[in-house]
């Protein structure tokens, strides 16, 4: 048996309504976050694949711009212009960043854990 009718037989007991949805693979979420540095809220929102793959090649890179426009694209409330993002005070772009990464499943761990950077099956 090969391996893809052994994937499929595995599969074949399977019922409709176990299998996700194209709204489950396409929602991509809200949350509130606390900006220590601000002692505010602010709203972001994961980042679709697409997205991330854009400002990766456009970045050619560059941490700092990949970062600028992730939170661009990441910061729901208050909305930002690309320009007024780039005046924002280091420290508080960086917690926004990192917010934003996170959330997305960027972060250094998730990638890690995620593994198909490094290595695939």
């Amino acid at each position: 048996m090969s391996k893809e009718e052994e994937v499929r037989a595995k599969f074949a007991d399977v019922k409709e309504e176990e299998f996700a949805s194209v709204a489950d693979l396409l929602s991509s979420g809200e949350k509130t976050v606390f900006i220590k540095s601000l002692k505010k809220n602010i709203k972001i929102k994961k980042l679709p694949i697409g997205i991330v793959a854009d400002i990766v090649k456009l970045s050619k890179g560059d941490d700092v711009e990949s970062g600028i426009q992730m939170t661009f694209c990441g910061l729901v409330h208050p909305k930002l212009s690309l320009e007024e993002v780039r005046k924002m005070d280091p420290i508080v772009f960086m917690e926004i960043a990192k917010a934003v990464t996170k959330f997305s499943g960027l972060d250094k761990t998730s990638m890690e854990q995620a593994g198909f950077l490094k290595e695939t099956e």
